[in-house]
């Protein structure tokens, strides 16, 4: 496992009140090659996940789908050009169970392309809730 040699993710807190929704931005940094984005890693255009990729402290359980799946395809995947940005909101009570108090989150998934090795890992700066 290393860390994504282009893509870079950064999240903010836009809204705290009544539902706290984050931002996620992620970003090709490369001059030259496209990057790949797997879905299941990025949120829904409802803000929801596919997969438990944020890391919570104190912990926080995710409530969200739980698929087995089997390696990524091709298909899997949308193409993020040189220079593009895709950013994302992501509905934070829909997807985990947070405990009242002050949490710290992170977005943390793998970004990694069939047949690739290492796996490739994506994360961004750390925010504080609550």
């Amino acid at each position: 496992m290393s860390d994504h040699p282009a893509l870079r993710a950064s999240l903010e807190l836009l809204n705290h009140r009544p539902t706290p929704i984050i931002g996620l931005t992620i970003v090709n940094t490369s001059a030259d090659d496209d990057c790949l984005l797997l879905r299941w890693n990025v949120p829904t255009p409802d803000g929801r996940l596919l997969n438990g990729v944020l890391t919570f402290s104190p912990m926080a359980k995710y409530i969200g789908p739980s698929v087995k799946r089997p390696a990524p395809t091709l298909s899997d995947f949308d193409v993020l050009a040189p220079g593009q940005t895709r950013q994302f909101r992501i509905d934070v009570v829909a997807n985990y169970l947070l405990k009242p108090g002050r949490v710290t989150v992170r977005y943390e998934a793998f970004h990694t392309p069939p047949q690739a090795s290492p796996l490739l890992l994506v994360q961004s700066n750390s925010i504080e809730m609550g």
